[in-house]
């Protein structure tokens, strides 16, 4: 059976819908430093190398139904944008541990420009954040992301009935599970935070004549930046391994 050449264009460009979706909202590959055209280039070659090997979960028989087709269209954009935006609210995370601990130890500076994303955050939280996703990129989460993708087409084949329900609760558990974790990495320090501060507070009780609290800023900076040193390996390491077997 000769297939024409437009049903596998219009095959082809399904599969790009969902992969470049994906791929324009993945960390690290979404980053404003990395060019369109790159993303784009490199969206279609994996949707190049895939088409051979979905080709026959691809139902081709409603393709001249242009208002079908646009359905289809619009379907496989939604579901790659939530599987790329899952992924990014996780590593977003971290920044929000690093808020978390830059407020605690002291290091609230000035929000600026991030150097990942293009949206204000602390220098503290951009610096987490670069190092936590250079964990992942080092952990070849990549690929596992990849892999997940591709084997998504097994679980929402291009066509077949999407249960929305199940992904709206998956998304949900995602964002709760994701807290959860971000909370248990930053919690040490939030513990920190709270015994510094009782004890300042104390100590400012037995000694009115002298003004602790104002005093008490570099001690409060030293102490959570020697607690940092001795925590943010593994706060790092955490963060990667719950990437691989805590929520994905």
């Amino acid at each position: 059976m000769i297939i024409p050449p437009e049903i596998i264009i219009m095959s082809l460009f399904l599969i790009v819908c969902r992969i470049g979706s994906c791929m324009m909202l993945l960390p690290g590959l979404s980053m404003a430093y990395i060019p369109m055209q790159v993303r784009l280039c490199f969206a279609m070659a994996f949707s190049i190398v895939l088409l051979p090997f979905l080709w026959d979960t691809i139902d081709i028989q409603n393709f001249e139904d242009r208002s079908y087709y646009l359905k289809l269209v619009m379907l496989e954009l939604f579901l790659g944008c939530v599987y790329g935006l899952s992924i990014r609210v996780y590593t977003l995370g971290l920044q929000f541990v690093g808020g978390v601990i830059s407020t605690a130890i002291g290091l609230n500076l000035q929000p600026s420009m991030g150097i990942s994303d293009s949206m204000s955050e602390t220098p503290f939280s951009s610096f987490i954040g670069i190092i936590g996703l250079l964990a992942l990129w080092v952990t070849d989460f990549h690929h596992y992301i990849f892999e997940a993708l591709v084997k998504s087409y097994g679980t929402i084949a291009i066509g077949k009935e999407v249960d929305f329900n199940g992904i709206f609760f998956s998304f949900v558990d995602m964002l709760r599970m994701t807290f959860i974790i971000m909370l248990r990495l930053s919690g040490p320090f939030l513990f920190f935070c709270i015994v510094f501060n009782i004890s300042i507070g104390l100590l400012n009780k037995l000694v009115p004549q002298i003004p602790v609290y104002f005093i008490s800023t570099p001690y409060l900076i030293g102490l959570g930046s020697l607690f940092l040193y001795l925590l943010i390996e593994n706060i790092v390491h955490n963060f990667a391994r719950s990437f691989l077997y805590g929520v994905f």
